[in-house]
């Protein structure tokens, strides 16, 4: 499992008008256009009667602080899926190795 695939997993159930009220306004408007409603960047910024390049500073800097939001929130176990699960497995081939010098 990748950290981002499951940042994202979380994020994205959090996604909520709750989790964007915090935004700024012009952020909140790009970031829900993208994430909520599916608007690809060019559209966005036709609408919005903006650059692609203020739409996607904008999205970016919503992800940001919505990643910030979420690194507060959330614990280390919970960001990171795998949950060490998949440390057993390590740790024995670790050992195998140590055993052979």
């Amino acid at each position: 499992m990748n950290r981002k695939r499951t940042a994202q997993n979380l994020r994205s159930e959090n996604k909520s008008e709750e989790n964007t009220s915090r935004l700024p306004d012009d952020c909140k408007m790009v970031f829900s256009l993208s994430e909520m409603l599916d608007f690809s960047i060019p559209e966005i910024s036709e609408l919005l009667n903006i650059s692609e390049s203020e739409a996607k500073t904008q999205y970016e800097k919503a992800d940001k602080l919505i990643e910030e939001n979420d690194k507060k929130r959330f614990s280390l176990t919970e960001l990171f899926e795998f949950n060490l699960i998949y440390c057993d497995g390590m740790v024995e081939r670790v050992m195998k190795e140590i055993e052979k010098l």
